[in-house]
């Protein structure tokens, strides 16, 4: 029998090929582009490097290691996409390389974990258990995010990406 963790490393595998899609074709000279005058949008540069942020979180969560802080950087929740210069190489390299370590931590952790108490303090209100945690980052926020990077390709003018 497959495990929830199996299934959700499979899903965050898929969402992680679909973001590196989504910037494929995606050339520096626009991977911090606006497309919009009157509003920021969060584009390849802040949604990759906001993301970014989390695999390390959900892999130090699903075993059991020290939590990075997320509240600061760059890239944290809050910032404008126009607050951080880094490269798309730099970028991805970053974004990757904490989505390896979310796979590989949802694809050995203990399933019991899931029903813990949240060990992010702040966000036990919304999310109390540990479960509540690690799919909300690998499920809501992701796809909120790649959603904000499709809306962003569409405005550039360049064509939809599959999510297959």
């Amino acid at each position: 029998m497959t495990s929830t963790l199996s299934f959700l490393a499979r899903r965050w595998r898929a969402s992680i090929a679909y973001a590196e899609r989504l910037v494929a074709d995606v050339d520096e000279t626009t991977w911090a582009a606006q497309p919009w005058s009157e509003v920021d949008a969060n584009g390849p540069l802040w949604v990759l490097g906001h993301l970014s942020m989390y695999g390390p979180v959900i892999a130090a969560v699903l075993l059991d290691q020290p939590i990075p802080d997320t509240r600061q950087g760059p890239f944290a929740r809050g910032t404008q996409p126009g607050d951080a210069m880094a490269s798309k190489e730099e970028v991805l390299v970053r974004f990757l390389d904490g989505a390896e370590q979310a796979a590989a931590a949802l694809e050995s952790a203990d399933e019991a974990r899931l029903s813990l108490p949240n060990p992010v303090e702040r966000l036990r209100g919304a999310l109390p258990e540990t479960g509540d945690l690690i799919f909300h980052l690998t499920t809501v926020h992701q796809a909120h995010h790649l959603g904000q990077l499709s809306g962003w390709r569409k405005a550039m003018g360049l064509p939809a990406v599959s999510m297959f």
